[in-house]
């Protein structure tokens, strides 16, 4: 009995039953102020060296105050473009507390024109985190050039003309350790020199860039930029790196208009990229580990796609579901802890991979008989 067809035949069913990923306007209300997401939680236990987060709009630090065992502190801004970059407000206290002392974080985080109800936050430190992140085992990218779509204005997007996916694999932190943070950076040249954008994300994150033709300047999608995930933490240790040059998918839709940025779509094996890291027939286009290092000035931050603003950045598409991205490229990060498809999409993606590489060494076969 000949399975492969009858799979096959199941995949375009099941795929069938999946939305499309073109859908309806939506319209955007503006955020609640306040203090919407914090690293650590209340309760939690946490390094004591490691920066602590705040994410909201309207925000500010000024009418918060912290103690240490009961014993006043204050808050000091980490200086680290790359904890900075998550948007929001990371800081340390000082001075810094000792193994198992209770700090206290209370107040009211919003601005002097807006009125919240005050919160307080309470966490027990723990020693300080000096081991550095797991480095990153691999990195891969896809390219979707979909219909054009243009933000009307009220729908917390921008305009954009294609989109660059990126998954990356690491290894889970160990139980305490300080939160992991990737620092992603675009470069335009081989010798990664040339920096086009970067971003700060919360690891576990799958990332999106959506970008204008424009932005290319000129190159083909595929080519027009090289990727490179660094790990970091929020205690400031520091992982390695991993860099990639060609993507593993790529689809060129027909010109024309998107209602709302698709999603990351179902690849098949038309779309595998010649040469790329997927293409079992070619050459690859996979960088590899390196030391990292900054590619160029740290962002600042700032808001996110989400609900940014004031002095508070976003929370909205953040990853993992805490805070935003800095989205100094202008574009958003789409937050899935693990970067997982699920449902029946998840199912679609990983029969229709199998039936792909069946596929092409069938083909491989008869070729070189």
């Amino acid at each position: 009995m000949r399975v492969l067809p009858r799979l096959s035949l199941a995949l375009v069913a099941a795929v069938a039953l999946i939305p499309a990923a073109s859908q309806p306007a939506r319209a955007c209300p503006p955020p609640l102020p306040g203090l919407s997401n914090h690293i650590p939680e209340s309760g939690a236990t946490y390094p004591a060296n490691a920066a602590l987060f705040f994410w909201g709009h309207s925000i500010s630090l000024d009418a918060v105050t912290v103690t240490v065992d009961g014993n006043p502190a204050s808050f000091v801004p980490t200086g680290d473009a790359v904890l900075t970059g998550l948007g929001g407000f990371a800081v340390r206290i000082d001075p810094t507390p000792s193994l198992g002392q209770v700090v206290k974080v209370s107040g009211n985080f919003c601005t002097p024109d807006v009125t919240c109800e005050p919160k307080s936050i309470a966490f027990t430190a723990s020693a300080p985190d000096t081991t550095s992140p797991a480095p990153v085992k691999s990195l891969l990218f896809n390219v979707y050039d979909y219909p054009d779509f243009k933000s009307s204005g009220g729908d917390c997007q921008i305009d954009s003309d294609l989109a660059y996916f990126l998954h990356v694999d690491t290894d889970a932190p160990e139980a305490g350790a300080a939160p992991e943070v990737w620092r992603v950076e675009a470069f335009r040249d081989a010798a990664m020199q040339d920096l086009a954008f970067e971003r700060s994300v919360r690891a576990g994150s799958m990332i999106r860039f959506q970008k204008l033709a424009l932005e290319l300047q000129g190159a083909e999608p595929a080519t027009a930029f090289k990727f490179r995930v660094t790990t970091h933490d929020a205690a400031g240790n520091k992982g390695g790196s991993w860099v990639v040059s060609s993507p593993c998918h790529v689809r060129v839709d027909p010109p024309g208009t998107s209602q709302w940025p698709p999603d990351e779509p179902m690849w098949t094996a038309a779309d595998v990229h010649p040469g790329g890291v997927c293409d079992e027939g070619g050459s690859g286009g996979a960088g590899g580990g390196g030391s990292g290092g900054a590619g160029g000035s740290g962002g600042t931050g700032g808001s996110g796609s989400g609900s940014g603003g004031g002095s508070g950045g976003a929370g909205g598409s953040g990853s993992g579901g805490g805070g935003g991205s800095s989205g100094d490229d202008g574009s958003c990060a789409v937050g899935v802890p693990g970067g997982a498809p699920s449902g029946a999409a998840g199912l679609g993606l990983v029969v229709l991979g199998w039936v792909s590489r069946r596929a092409r060494r069938r083909r491989n076969k008869a070729l070189n008989r």
